[in-house]
């Protein structure tokens, strides 16, 4: 999988998990990541300060960094296909449910701010409170 690390130190960086390596680096100063969204191939990410960056989900590529306004960003925290919701409580800690039996399937170690869903249901990303992005799937 790959992990986005969006340091406040003024790095962006894409990693791939599997290879512990640095897919793309460029320097980017980021504030808190506070949207995500996930249209196939492309990742995009809403900052507290008002930055919206796109990335390719595949390769890392990081395609823009533009201004934005957060009011009026959709939020869906349900699977595309419908079978699962996610939710993140008030400290923090973001736990998986089966949509139809409301049955807890999965907690996530860490803290999140937010999520994003593939548009096959397959993996999730979560944008971390620690600046980071990690796309978790299926084991």
């Amino acid at each position: 999988g790959k992990v986005v690390f969006a340091d406040w130190n003024g790095t962006f960086q894409v990693w791939d998990a599997a290879t512990n390596t640095v897919i793309e680096q460029r320097p980017e100063y980021m504030d808190w990541i506070v949207w995500l969204s996930w249209d196939h191939d492309v990742i995009r990410a809403a900052t507290d300060d008002g930055r919206l960056i796109g990335w390719d989900a595949n390769s890392g590529e990081l395609w823009s960094v533009d201004q934005t306004s957060l009011d009026g960003l959709p939020t869906n925290w349900t699977s595309p296909d419908g079978t699962r919701r996610a939710e993140i409580d008030e400290t923090g800690i973001m736990r998986i449910f089966d949509a139809a039996t409301n049955q807890q399937l999965a907690e996530f170690p860490g803290l999140a701010n937010t999520i994003a869903w593939s548009a096959d249901s397959k993996l999730i990303a979560v944008a971390m409170r620690n600046g980071t992005i990690k796309i978790w799937g299926e084991a």
